[in-house]
Protein backbone atom coordinates (compact mmCIF):
# COMPACT_ATOMS: atom_id res chain seq x y z
CA UNK A 1 0.00 0.00 0.00
CA UNK A 2 1.25 3.73 -1.05
CA UNK A 3 -0.61 5.42 2.07
CA UNK A 4 1.37 7.06 4.57
CA UNK A 5 1.90 6.05 8.01
CA UNK A 6 3.52 7.88 10.95
CA UNK A 7 5.55 5.68 13.51
CA UNK A 8 6.80 6.95 16.57
CA UNK A 9 8.93 4.75 19.78
CA UNK A 10 9.51 4.91 23.25
CA UNK A 11 11.43 2.54 25.00
CA UNK A 12 9.80 3.58 28.32
CA UNK A 13 6.50 2.53 26.47
CA UNK A 14 3.05 5.12 27.21
CA UNK A 15 0.72 2.65 29.01
CA UNK A 16 -0.90 4.08 32.05
CA UNK A 17 -3.28 2.56 34.60
CA UNK A 18 -5.31 5.20 36.10
CA UNK A 19 -6.69 3.07 38.59
CA UNK A 20 -3.41 2.22 40.01
CA UNK A 21 -2.05 5.46 38.95
CA UNK A 22 -5.29 6.89 41.00
CA UNK A 23 -4.57 4.96 44.32
CA UNK A 24 -0.67 5.95 44.18
CA UNK A 25 -2.34 9.56 44.63
CA UNK A 26 -4.16 8.74 47.03
CA UNK A 27 -1.84 6.90 49.39
CA UNK A 28 0.54 10.02 49.04
CA UNK A 29 -1.96 12.49 50.15
CA UNK A 30 -2.45 10.42 53.05
CA UNK A 31 1.21 10.17 53.29
CA UNK A 32 0.64 14.24 53.84
CA UNK A 33 -2.49 13.51 56.75
CA UNK A 34 -4.78 14.43 54.48
CA UNK A 35 -8.03 13.09 55.25
CA UNK A 36 -9.54 10.67 52.91
CA UNK A 37 -13.27 9.84 53.45
CA UNK A 38 -14.73 6.41 51.62
CA UNK A 39 -17.79 5.18 50.66
CA UNK A 40 -19.10 8.60 51.85
CA UNK A 41 -22.08 10.06 48.97
CA UNK A 42 -22.68 13.79 48.73
CA UNK A 43 -26.36 14.39 48.85
CA UNK A 44 -26.46 18.35 48.76
CA UNK A 45 -24.64 21.43 48.28
CA UNK A 46 -25.48 24.51 49.48
CA UNK A 47 -23.90 28.28 49.92
CA UNK A 48 -24.93 30.36 52.88
CA UNK A 49 -25.37 33.98 52.59
CA UNK A 50 -21.92 34.59 53.70
CA UNK A 51 -20.28 32.46 51.22
CA UNK A 52 -19.74 29.56 53.39
CA UNK A 53 -20.43 26.16 51.42
CA UNK A 54 -22.35 23.27 53.54
CA UNK A 55 -21.77 20.28 51.93
CA UNK A 56 -24.49 17.42 52.82
CA UNK A 57 -22.51 14.11 53.39
CA UNK A 58 -23.73 10.47 53.80
CA UNK A 59 -21.81 8.08 55.15
CA UNK A 60 -22.93 4.78 53.31
CA UNK A 61 -21.39 2.64 56.26
CA UNK A 62 -23.43 3.98 58.99
CA UNK A 63 -26.49 5.86 57.17
CA UNK A 64 -25.11 8.65 59.24
CA UNK A 65 -25.34 12.45 57.61
CA UNK A 66 -22.83 15.39 58.50
CA UNK A 67 -22.82 18.70 57.33
CA UNK A 68 -19.01 19.89 56.09
CA UNK A 69 -18.39 23.03 55.95
CA UNK A 70 -15.82 24.67 53.38
CA UNK A 71 -14.81 28.23 52.44
CA UNK A 72 -13.88 26.59 48.87
CA UNK A 73 -15.67 23.25 46.74
CA UNK A 74 -13.62 21.47 44.48
CA UNK A 75 -15.74 18.95 42.43
CA UNK A 76 -13.76 16.78 40.60
CA UNK A 77 -15.95 13.58 40.45
CA UNK A 78 -15.93 12.18 36.79
CA UNK A 79 -18.91 11.49 35.75
CA UNK A 80 -20.79 12.58 39.18
CA UNK A 81 -19.72 15.87 38.47
CA UNK A 82 -22.88 17.22 36.47
CA UNK A 83 -25.23 16.52 39.43
CA UNK A 84 -23.43 17.70 42.07
CA UNK A 85 -22.26 20.78 40.20
CA UNK A 86 -26.53 21.04 39.93
CA UNK A 87 -26.90 20.76 43.31
CA UNK A 88 -25.30 23.88 43.86
CA UNK A 89 -27.64 26.12 42.46
CA UNK A 90 -24.61 28.59 40.66
CA UNK A 91 -25.20 29.91 37.15
CA UNK A 92 -22.26 27.96 35.58
CA UNK A 93 -25.05 25.17 36.64
CA UNK A 94 -27.23 26.26 34.22
CA UNK A 95 -28.21 25.60 30.68
CA UNK A 96 -25.13 22.52 30.42
CA UNK A 97 -26.01 18.90 30.00
CA UNK A 98 -24.33 15.67 29.60
CA UNK A 99 -24.68 12.12 27.90
CA UNK A 100 -23.35 9.09 29.27
CA UNK A 101 -21.47 8.22 26.49
CA UNK A 102 -18.85 5.55 26.66
CA UNK A 103 -15.69 3.73 25.06
CA UNK A 104 -16.28 -0.07 24.47
CA UNK A 105 -13.43 -2.34 23.16
CA UNK A 106 -13.19 -5.64 22.20
CA UNK A 107 -10.21 -7.68 24.38
CA UNK A 108 -7.75 -10.25 23.30
CA UNK A 109 -6.11 -12.46 26.45
CA UNK A 110 -5.17 -15.39 24.30
CA UNK A 111 -1.35 -15.18 25.00
CA UNK A 112 -0.36 -16.53 21.60
CA UNK A 113 -1.50 -13.87 20.06
CA UNK A 114 -1.24 -11.00 22.63
CA UNK A 115 2.76 -12.01 22.41
CA UNK A 116 3.13 -10.85 18.64
CA UNK A 117 1.83 -7.59 19.10
CA UNK A 118 3.94 -4.77 20.91
CA UNK A 119 1.90 -1.93 19.68
CA UNK A 120 -0.22 0.67 19.89
CA UNK A 121 -1.94 0.63 15.95
CA UNK A 122 -3.51 3.24 14.89
CA UNK A 123 -6.18 3.65 11.90
CA UNK A 124 -7.39 6.35 10.14
CA UNK A 125 -11.22 7.73 10.29
CA UNK A 126 -12.93 8.99 7.32
CA UNK A 127 -12.94 12.94 6.93
CA UNK A 128 -15.64 14.08 8.44
CA UNK A 129 -16.17 10.91 10.82
CA UNK A 130 -16.20 11.47 14.55
CA UNK A 131 -12.43 11.26 16.19
CA UNK A 132 -13.96 8.36 18.65
CA UNK A 133 -14.44 6.05 15.09
CA UNK A 134 -10.68 5.76 14.65
CA UNK A 135 -10.22 2.17 15.26
CA UNK A 136 -7.36 0.85 16.82
CA UNK A 137 -5.20 -2.30 18.02
CA UNK A 138 -3.81 -1.02 21.41
CA UNK A 139 -1.44 -3.13 23.82
CA UNK A 140 -1.82 -2.86 27.01
CA UNK A 141 -1.33 -4.50 30.40
CA UNK A 142 -4.15 -4.98 32.64
CA UNK A 143 -2.81 -6.61 36.37
CA UNK A 144 0.49 -7.69 34.73
CA UNK A 145 -0.83 -9.30 32.11
CA UNK A 146 -0.58 -8.32 28.28
CA UNK A 147 -3.57 -7.90 26.33
CA UNK A 148 -4.91 -6.16 23.04
CA UNK A 149 -7.88 -3.61 23.03
CA UNK A 150 -9.59 -3.45 19.53
CA UNK A 151 -11.62 -0.11 19.21
CA UNK A 152 -13.71 2.12 20.51
CA UNK A 153 -17.27 1.42 19.87
CA UNK A 154 -19.51 3.37 21.16
CA UNK A 155 -21.91 2.19 24.21
CA UNK A 156 -24.08 4.17 26.04
CA UNK A 157 -25.41 4.02 30.02
CA UNK A 158 -27.89 6.25 31.58
CA UNK A 159 -26.29 5.87 34.55
CA UNK A 160 -23.51 8.45 34.91
CA UNK A 161 -21.44 5.95 37.17
CA UNK A 162 -20.74 2.02 37.22
CA UNK A 163 -22.71 2.22 40.80
CA UNK A 164 -25.49 5.14 39.15
CA UNK A 165 -28.71 4.71 39.19
CA UNK A 166 -30.72 4.25 35.89
CA UNK A 167 -32.38 7.28 36.70
CA UNK A 168 -29.64 9.71 36.68
CA UNK A 169 -29.91 10.88 32.93
CA UNK A 170 -33.60 11.73 33.85
CA UNK A 171 -33.04 13.42 36.37
CA UNK A 172 -30.06 15.82 34.57
CA UNK A 173 -32.48 17.18 32.47
CA UNK A 174 -33.61 20.44 33.94
CA UNK A 175 -36.07 23.03 32.59
CA UNK A 176 -32.55 25.47 31.81
CA UNK A 177 -30.60 22.76 30.20
CA UNK A 178 -33.16 20.84 27.30
CA UNK A 179 -33.13 23.34 24.90
CA UNK A 180 -29.22 22.85 25.42
CA UNK A 181 -29.31 19.05 25.30
CA UNK A 182 -31.30 19.11 22.28
CA UNK A 183 -29.83 21.44 20.41
CA UNK A 184 -26.38 19.57 20.41
CA UNK A 185 -27.82 16.65 19.12
CA UNK A 186 -28.76 18.53 16.28
CA UNK A 187 -26.20 20.78 15.43
CA UNK A 188 -23.88 17.36 15.81
CA UNK A 189 -26.15 15.15 13.92
CA UNK A 190 -23.59 13.08 12.60
CA UNK A 191 -22.18 12.69 15.46
CA UNK A 192 -25.49 11.11 16.10
CA UNK A 193 -26.43 9.27 13.46
CA UNK A 194 -22.73 7.52 14.59
CA UNK A 195 -23.49 7.09 18.18
CA UNK A 196 -26.75 5.46 17.37
CA UNK A 197 -25.17 3.16 14.64
CA UNK A 198 -22.68 2.03 16.90
CA UNK A 199 -25.15 0.92 19.50
CA UNK A 200 -26.98 -1.51 17.04
CA UNK A 201 -24.23 -3.78 16.05
CA UNK A 202 -22.98 -7.01 17.28
CA UNK A 203 -19.52 -8.01 18.22
CA UNK A 204 -19.80 -9.81 14.71
CA UNK A 205 -19.87 -6.85 12.84
CA UNK A 206 -17.33 -5.43 15.19
CA UNK A 207 -14.99 -7.60 14.19
CA UNK A 208 -15.88 -6.53 10.56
Amino acid sequence: SNIPMAISYDKTGTDVNFSALTKKLFENLEDKDVALNYKHEVEDIKQRKDGVWEVKVKNLDTNTIEIVESAFVFIGAGGASLPLLQKTGIKESKHIGGFPVSGLFLVCRDEAITKKHLAKVYGKAPVGAPPMSVPHLDTRYIDGKRTILFGPFAGFSPKFLKTGSNMDLIKSVKPNNIITMLSAGIKEMNLTKYLISQLTVSNEERME
